[in-house]
């Protein structure tokens, strides 16, 4: 990528280890500063489209034509990844924080890293469709609504840092369900009960474990942090599916503040076992 874009790409890439979808850039985007971080159709007026405001207000704000995209942020905490896109088609307005004095860059990257792919996916899908797309999310607020091949779908939500963002995308563009039935919201309680007590049983082993027992502790705790925060999906089979691969995940990259990664990735391996064959129905 030549032009204007080469600076944004290679930081882009730096920071998210990815390259910048195609998707997010145009002909006409300009660098607001020298530093080339930033580019946009209006480099002077862009700026007032950053900051402050309501969601209504700064989606109303952005004109038709206008396409930003690129790292913005001021004082300590404040920075963001960008893009700011508005045609006959097409709202978008993307605020992923980047990180600050008071947060962490490295999950705010690696968050960022997992939810722009699918985005850009769930643009072109849209464009390749013919349909129409409104997407809003800042910093822990969302909302999304798609029309495409004759159906309206309607999702209030931030996904940014949310392991499900592709699914979620792609039930938008098919049609499925996007929250559970009674039914099936009722079973995925069941579960996620069920799960929590198994990792409430491996805690109280580990309470009485010889050595530092405070490794298996701190690994339990952090299992009970994912199944308590984990989302719930449209029926309990997908979300027990769903939560296996996340410890799974969480198993591969725990670290143990005194050193000992293994054991506390032992236990929860041992809490994935002994949940695998939990029944999906409750």
């Amino acid at each position: 990528m030549a032009g204007p874009a080469a600076s944004l790409q290679d930081a882009f890439r730096e920071r998210f280890h990815i390259d910048l979808p195609p998707e997010f850039t145009a002909g006409g985007l300009q660098p607001v500063d020298e530093r080339g971080l930033l580019l946009s159709t209006d480099p002077a007026g862009v700026h007032e489209l950053l900051i402050g405001r309501d969601r209504e207000a700064l989606m109303d704000a952005v004109p038709v034509g206008h396409h930003s995209v690129g790292f913005w942020g001021y004082g300590s905490n404040s920075y963001a990844f960008y893009l700011v896109l508005r045609t006959p088609q097409e709202r978008v307005y993307l605020r992923l924080h980047t990180g600050g004095a008071y947060t962490e860059p490295a999950k705010c990257a690696a968050d960022i890293t997992d939810f722009l792919p699918p985005f850009a996916t769930l643009l072109r899908e849209t464009r390749r469709r013919g349909g129409r797309l409104y997407a809003f999310e800042s910093i822990g607020i969302g909302l999304y609504a798609i029309f495409v091949d004759g159906r309206g779908r309607k999702l209030e939500a931030a996904l940014c840092g949310r392991p499900a963002a592709q699914q979620v995308f792609e039930r938008l563009l098919s049609g499925e369900p996007l929250t559970a039935s009674p039914e099936e919201a009722r079973a995925i309680d069941v579960l996620r009960a069920s799960a929590l007590a198994a990792a409430k049983a491996i805690y109280a082993e580990e309470m009485r474990r010889s050595g530092n027992e405070r490794v298996g502790m701190r690994a339990m705790g952090a299992a009970m942090s994912l199944i308590r925060g984990f989302e719930a999906r449209p029926t309990a089979r997908e979300f027990h599916q769903a939560l296996l691969l996340q410890l799974a995940a969480l198993a591969e990259r725990h670290k143990d503040q005194d050193g000992d990664h293994e054991h506390g990735r032992a236990c929860i391996r041992r809490l994935q076992s002994s949940w695998r064959d939990a029944t999906p129905s409750g």
